[in-house]
């Protein structure tokens, strides 16, 4: 018998709203989560501009890297990802966030570890996967439990009916 399909990825292409329809999507639900949520914040006046990775609930955050306007690679702080990252997803309760995973997550073991121990357990998640090609991200989109979805310009908006009746679905 077919493992239930209990976690939810959007996946797509980079600024096309897979965020935004996830946010659109916890707004019409309120549901209690847990889990994680990154986001890049603000530029400074030198063009440089922090990912923040927080709790659901946004009592906790830190930068985990950094991406600048110039030459310059991004500085990604794996650290970040390894205690607050792990610690986010430690003592969950509800719908989990993995908002989002990409390649700076997937460069640290002890936060892979904690991801696939939360996959692996009948929580049900709700995330954003990048479109890359990279180990870790193809374990997650291919896990036993994972549904992915792609988000296209095209269809983002349709979707939300879509994702807001699944994740309704799992967390019945």
């Amino acid at each position: 018998m077919a493992e239930e399909k209990m976690h939810i990825f959007l996946t797509g292409d980079r600024r096309v709203g897979k965020s935004f329809l996830l946010q659109r999507v916890l707004s019409a639900l309120k549901p209690q989560t847990s889990g994680f949520i990154t986001a890049w914040g603000k530029a400074d006046a030198e063009g440089t501009t922090p990912l923040i990775l927080s709790d659901a609930s946004g009592t906790r955050s830190a930068v985990a890297a950094y991406r600048y306007t110039d030459d310059r690679p991004r500085k990604v702080f794996p650290e970040v990802f390894e205690t607050l990252g792990t610690a986010c997803l430690e003592n969950l309760q509800g719908l989990v966030l993995m908002d989002e995973l990409g390649r700076f997550e997937s460069s640290t073991e002890k936060f892979r570890s904690a991801v696939f121990s939360v996959l692996d357990s009948d929580l049900p998640v709700f995330g954003v996967v990048r479109d890359m090609e990279i180990p870790f991200l193809d374990a997650v989109r291919n896990h036993p439990k994972t549904e992915v979805i792609r988000v296209t310009e095209e269809n983002r908006d349709a979707l939300f009916e879509t994702v807001l009746k699944r994740i309704e679905e799992i967390l019945k």
